[in-house]
């Protein structure tokens, strides 16, 4: 069946241009091929006219961001220059005095504010292509607009500051990710109507979530993707009989049953009558075209096609949060039923139900105490486990296990198996944030976690067959890193790996990334050697050693764990060394085995204020590129850290803040 009426497929293209034309306009800001051989300009004049402390929050608020996040994990207090030093009076000094030496750009600044694109480091990212963290031109372009916000806020008239940023958050509308779109679907029409759908792959390898407005752009091939699975789900639909009505009926019936019981939810908002008549009309025409074709099921043919039409609107497709205008005002405020959408996609990954669409119809669901409420209710029910084991499992990447592969019948894992592994992450996460006194330490600390008497069994583990939970040895497991689904999911087929391991910690827990290595070779199995002296060659070779002695650092910890997360006390006949040493808080931390780590990791600011970073990309949809982002972050940092590391109340917070209610 091809879908022969336009019917919303063109808001969907319009998305996709205005999408892709900003992303282009973005990629045009890299440095031209030929470099200088002289710097024409000098802007320290500029700076030296400049009030320090503006000089310096204005740094922090534009590019020191982008240092911090992309450039610190190397160069911080190991490599020079250390302008990316996690002081960022440091790194500002550090950044000011540079002046480059190599022949190829002598006198260049390292960020030069007259000329930006002509800044040291937007030659390093768009020609050397050094450790870009996306393609390398639009790693140069980001600089070069960062560097470009510098000098806004040096010259700018008053001291830039965060006020704005905490009123009003941006404007977006976000794709749904492949879980919402199966997800609202099935809820409305049951499990057989995606059944053989397949979307384009929607992970984010860079910022680990599905959901973000800010990378999933809608593209030629991900469109087709997207009418080929509204075509097979309008097919399923109509052949499963999952409508309301009988489509062999009347010409009419199965489209106003449509009309009436699912156009507001599958919209998820309420549809005019000037639109539900426009849609009779892109029905009637269908189902005349077809009759005058001589087609036998006509009416069947034309039902299916403009149920696709309907799954091709936008108004399915993408999550709106642009809101509307307030009156006098630079400022938009989001609708009640975009609220509604926000929270459900959030805590259930889809649509609102009847109680959420019922408040929105009555315009109170932009209270914040409605809203506080509501969550409540949300993470009462049981489809909260698909919201937070989402979050969760894309978070420490334990959904990995259950296609991770393992080799030899010592590392077997049966699909039963691996699933209870990531039931347990879920779950125990749920648990957490379900209590309503559950804190981030917590995640870290406890020695209890549910499952199933054969993975007790696995761990070695005491269980509870009434309350269905394990626990475990303190010295051997506490929290998250000791859970098999981090340990399986972060391990080579037949080895643990100190590195994957180690990169999971301070990139996903801790939010620092590393640049793209090059092709790593595995250490060959080696029966005399344990698996901590075949990896520690890393350090040893000087274009490793700056990135692994950090990872191997924190990596060598785990070596307590085998390919598939069991406890072990040796290898290859020797006792397993899991001695280890990680940077949290400014200071460097030796500690003895993953129940160490995790004890450290409890404890420390930057666990804290990555884990709100990651809770912002997921629940925003943001990957935060601008210092509006940052401000945002920072004030539910503050919050986070009054309430005690209170893992609901992270989400309150977010969700009845006024950068989530109002838009600019």
């Amino acid at each position: 069946m091809k879908i022969r009426m336009i019917l919303t497929i063109l808001p969907v293209l319009t998305c996709t241009l205005l999408a892709t034309g900003c992303q282009n306009k973005a990629q045009q800001g890299g440095p031209p091929n030929k470099i200088p051989p002289t710097h024409p300009s000098d802007w320290r004049p500029l700076l030296d006219e400049q009030d320090h402390e503006k000089l310096q929050q204005s740094f922090e608020a534009s590019v020191y961001p982008l240092v911090r996040r992309h450039c610190l994990p190397c160069h911080d207090n190991i490599i020079t220059p250390r302008f990316a030093a996690a002081d960022p009076t440091i790194a500002l000094q550090q950044a000011l005095n540079f002046e480059s030496k190599w022949p190829e750009y002598e006198g260049l600044k390292l960020f030069d504010l007259e000329q930006p694109e002509q800044s040291r480091i937007v030659y390093r990212l768009n020609k050397d292509q050094h450790n870009c963290w996306g393609s390398c031109q639009e790693s140069a372009a980001e600089m070069v607009a960062a560097i470009e916000d510098w000098k806004a806020r040096l010259t700018a008239g008053s001291e830039p500051t965060c006020e704005q940023a905490l009123a009003t958050g941006p404007r977006v509308l976000r794709l749904l990710s492949n879980s919402e779109y199966r997800n609202t679907l099935i809820d409305l029409f049951g499990a057989a109507a995606v059944e053989g759908v397949n979307l384009p792959n929607d992970l984010s390898k860079r910022y680990l979530f599905d959901n973000l407005s800010t990378e999933r752009l809608m593209q030629v091939t991900t469109l087709k993707a997207y009418l080929e699975a509204a075509e097979i789900t309008a097919d399923r639909i109509v052949a499963n009989d999952l409508l309301k009505c009988d489509p062999s009926g009347s010409d009419t019936a199965c489209r106003e049953s449509l009309l009436e019981a699912y156009l507001d939810a599958l919209w998820r908002q309420p549809v005019d009558n000037e639109t539900r008549q426009e849609l009779r009309s892109r029905h009637q025409q269908a189902l005349q075209r077809w009759q005058s074709m001589g087609a036998e099921d006509a009416r069947l043919l034309a039902l299916k096609e403009w149920l696709a039409g309907l799954l091709m609107s936008h108004n399915f497709l993408y999550r709106s949060e642009v809101g509307r205008a307030v009156d006098g005002q630079n400022t938009y405020k989001l609708t009640d039923f975009e609220i509604a959408q926000a929270l459900s996609y959030s805590f259930w990954r889809s649509a609102p139900d009847a109680t959420l669409r019922k408040l929105a119809n009555e315009q109170r669901l932009s209270d914040p105490s409605v809203i506080a409420t509501q969550i409540d209710r949300m993470l009462t029910d049981p489809r909260a486990r698909q919201g937070l084991g989402d979050f969760v499992s894309q978070w420490t990447g334990a959904y990995k296990v259950l296609y991770k592969n393992k080799e030899g019948e010592a590392f077997a894992l049966d699909t039963t198996m691996r699933q209870a592994m990531l039931n347990e992450t879920i779950d125990f996460y749920l648990g957490q944030v379900r209590q309503g006194s559950g804190r981030l330490a917590d995640l870290f600390l406890s020695t209890k976690s549910p499952g199933t008497e054969e993975l007790a069994a696995f761990y070695g583990a005491g269980f509870n067959p009434e309350l269905k939970e394990m626990n475990h040895d303190v010295t051997e497991r506490r929290g998250l890193l000791g859970h098999a689904s981090l340990l399986a999911s972060y391990a080579y087929a037949s080895q643990s790996s100190p590195v994957h391991r180690g990169v999971f910690v301070i990139e996903n827990l801790l939010c620092r990334k590393f640049p793209l290595p090059p092709a790593v070779v595995v250490p060959e199995e080696d029966e005399s050697k344990s698996n901590r002296d075949r990896f520690k060659d890393h350090s040893k070779l000087e274009a490793c050693a700056v990135c692994h002695k950090q990872i191997d650092g924190v990596g060598f910890g785990f070596e307590h764990y085998d390919a598939i997360g069991r406890y072990r006390a040796t290898d290859a006949g020797k006792a397993v060394d899991a001695t280890g040493r990680v940077d949290l808080d400014g200071e460097q931390y030796e500690f003895v085995g993953a129940p160490d780590l995790s004890q450290l990791l409890a404890s420390s600011q930057d666990l804290a204020a990555c884990y709100v970073t990651q809770s912002y990309r997921f629940h925003s949809g943001i990957a935060e590129t601008q210092s509006d982002d940052q401000c945002r972050i920072d004030q539910l940092q503050a919050r986070f850290g009054e309430v005690g590391g209170n893992l609901k109340q992270l989400l309150v917070a977010y969700f009845t803040s006024d950068a989530f209610l109002y838009r600019q």
